[in-house]
């Protein structure tokens, strides 16, 4: 391999690693800036991660006899 294409393969690597850090700085700076405002399957994974496992295993039961009594 020539030191030519060595250098391209390195920046390519460079590229694969660089541009989904920045995306997700963005995205994370972005999300500071939300002033504490959670989105809606943020706030259940938050509540849930707060409760019991019998309390989890409960609703978990609550939810499948729901899906359960829904027509297709």
């Amino acid at each position: 391999m020539s030191a030519a294409a060595a250098c391209g393969a390195r920046a390519a690597q460079g590229v694969v690693v660089l541009l989904p850090s920045e995306r997700m700085l963005v995205l994370g700076a972005w999300g500071i800036r939300r002033q504490g405002a959670i989105w809606r399957d943020e706030a259940v994974a938050y509540d849930m991660a707060h409760r019991s496992p019998a309390d989890l295993w409960q609703r978990r039961s609550t939810w499948m006899s729901s899906m359960a009594l829904t027509p297709c």
